[in-house]
């Protein structure tokens, strides 16, 4: 397997920057939206649908392909992230381990691999897009199966090894200057359970070398689910744990882990309450983070401020969407804010559309309109 011929990257995207940047959202041209455009991942479907706000309503957003993208048949993602008009995403294991591109202007998708006998075996996890210094876009994938981290680039058929060993279930990679960081869930995928094996991991990888720089655990903190960077800082989702006796049943141990990527170590740790299910950065500059504190019919909202790094309505005082009837909403799995702090959350269906709600800042119901079956990651541009 090739290693990268990259030795330097710099962080490029919302993903892992800031997420509650408050800039004009544009599309690929530059060309402001009416309040921005939203973009809905659905994992069962296979689909990307994508969306504006004028006032209060959710209108289709239509590309020269029209408002949905339509995915590989073999696409099995539950995480995308975006750069202007660029998309990546992965498929797993099951769908034969690739990394998918698409051109968010065109809708053209190219698909890359892993290379090697056992590439289809990789198992590539959440997908984080960077930049080298002359601007080249490609994207850090953890290889969960392989316990590997490669970068991928559009038009190269596979991917370049950038480091080994990288722990038990390492679910995102994210770039620090001249390193990368792996958060390990520590989960049992050679075993087949997928049950924790302990606290979660954080391990410092080289970006030249692939050596391994440093390595600390999440004390009490349980399966990675994602992360993002806030300036120096990462927020990670530790979801917590399932119960398997007698129903697979959220153990309500998930935490919010504060750590400071140049200290190398836990700054704080603020229990969730439950169990943490999505993290998001939105427009208004708080992070979002969906919960459920009994099954994934019941679920609400937390949101954390980056910079006093404390919840904003927290575990003891949560949003709770409301419908149009004002019954609860219980079956979120993503949510975001736009910049005025109208929160937006997508709702996970797997034999029929799920839905896209539009609400005011304390979850009241604005709109809706449906997505497709599965839809588990949202995005504003």
């Amino acid at each position: 397997m090739r290693r990268s011929r990259w030795s330097v990257w710099t962080i490029a995207v919302a993903a892992v920057l800031s997420s509650g940047c408050n800039e004009s959202p544009t599309d690929g041209d530059g060309d402001n939206f009416v309040e921005g455009q939203i973009l809905v991942l659905n994992s069962l479907s296979k689909t990307i649908h994508q969306f504006n706000v004028s006032d209060n309503t959710l209108v289709p957003f239509q590309a020269s392909y029209g408002a949905t993208l339509n995915l590989p048949a073999n696409f099995d993602g539950v995480a995308m992230d975006i750069l202007g008009p660029l998309m990546v995403t992965t498929t797993s294991a099951l769908g034969g381990s690739q990394v998918i591109w698409a051109d968010l202007g065109t809708g053209e998708l190219i698909t890359t691999g892993f290379g090697g006998p056992t590439g289809s075996l990789a198992d590539p996890g959440r997908a984080t897009l960077i930049l080298d210094p002359s601007g080249v876009v490609g994207a850090l994938v953890p290889a969960r199966a392989e316990n590997r981290i490669y970068i991928s680039v559009p038009g190269e058929p596979n991917a370049f090894l950038v480091a080994t060993n990288t722990g038990e279930y390492v679910e995102r990679v994210l770039p620090f200057g001249v390193f990368v960081y792996a958060l390990d869930a520590n989960l049992d995928d050679a075993g087949g359970t997928y049950a924790s094996l302990g606290d979660a991991v954080m391990e410092l990888f080289e970006f030249g070398d692939g050596s391994l720089a440093d390595s600390f655990t999440l004390p009490d903190s349980r399966n990675i689910t994602d992360a993002l960077f806030s300036q120096e800082e990462i927020m990670v989702l530790a979801g917590g744990t399932f119960v398997s006796d007698p129903e697979f049943a959220p153990a309500g141990d998930g935490n919010l882990v504060v750590v400071s990527a140049t200290a190398r170590a836990v700054r704080r740790t603020l229990a969730l309450g439950g169990n943490g299910l999505s993290i998001e950065g939105g427009k208004n500059g708080l992070g979002h983070i969906v919960r459920t504190q009994g099954s994934f019919d019941q679920t609400d909202i937390l949101t954390f401020n980056f910079f006093t790094e404390n919840f904003e309505r927290g575990p003891g005082n949560p949003i709770q969407p409301k419908d149009a009837d004002g019954s609860d909403i219980g079956n979120c799995r993503a949510a975001s804010a736009l910049i005025d702090g109208r929160l937006l959350c997508v709702t996970f269906e797997a034999a029929t559309q799920g839905r896209l709600v539009l609400m005011d800042a304390d979850g009241n119901f604005l709109d809706d309109a449906p997505v497709g079956a599965g839809a588990t990651d949202i995005y504003i541009r």
